[in-house]
């Protein structure tokens, strides 16, 4: 009977671990594993359960960073289409417009491949290695102007109130993304004014930035 007992009492966790093993082999994280009565097997378990953990984590982010580039892609796609639309419409025979126009689709052409160059440093992004490359720039002139270029276009009117300059240290082009995303959702939901207002104010040590437009919002729910 006592061999029957400590046989049980080994083998049971054992068991126990193998299924929960299997279960992760198949694909489903975030397993937690359980160990049993001697320390050799707890630290097994936690040690799977760790590895379990970090697994999710990283397909989490994966997803995530997949749908986020996908999302991050159509904002400068959109606004290559609708620059060069502008210099076929608008701006061909006006040199000056079409340089402005040119240089906005040149810019956003760096854009998506600085986007797909952070498709293939996944790896990076997700031990959370991702370098920051910080710069001290003027927000207004670095990022906001190229904006104001689509009130030529479908009768959009953007306003810009900022104070010049406004000195930041930051990333430039990760600025950019976040702005990009901002002002195209609100130009996207603006409603029938066609009116979006950026407003930068400094804040002590800090610069606020709002983006505001007059469409439904978001619901509160």
């Amino acid at each position: 009977c006592l061999a029957i007992y400590l046989s049980t009492r080994i083998t049971t966790p054992i068991r126990d671990i193998t299924r929960s093993a299997g279960k992760l082999a198949e694909g489903e994280y975030g397993i937690v594993f359980k160990g049993g009565h001697y320390s050799e097997l707890n630290n097994l378990a936690d040690t799977l359960t760790k590895a379990s953990i970090e697994l999710e984590k990283s397909t989490m982010l994966q997803k995530d960073l997949i749908a986020n580039v996908s999302h991050d892609l159509r904002t400068p796609l959109t606004m290559v289409k609708s620059y060069a639309e502008m210099i076929r419409d608008l701006s061909g025979d006006n040199p000056k417009k079409r340089n402005a126009h040119l240089q906005v689709i040149i810019d956003e052409a760096d854009r998506l491949n600085l986007l797909v160059s952070d498709m293939l440093t996944l790896s990076r992004m997700q031990s959370g290695a991702i370098v920051i490359e910080k710069k001290i720039f003027d927000i207004k002139e670095g990022i906001i102007l190229s904006f104001k270029l689509l009130k030529e276009k479908d009768g959009y009117q953007i306003n810009l109130d900022c104070p010049s300059p406004v000195m930041v240290e930051a990333d430039p082009e990760r600025m950019k993304q976040v702005f990009s995303n901002l002002i195209n959702n609100a130009l996207k939901f603006c409603g029938e004014d066609k009116v979006v207002n950026v407003i930068i104010r400094k804040k002590g040590r800090h610069v606020l930035c709002q983006v505001q437009d007059h469409g439904v919002g978001i619901p509160e729910d």
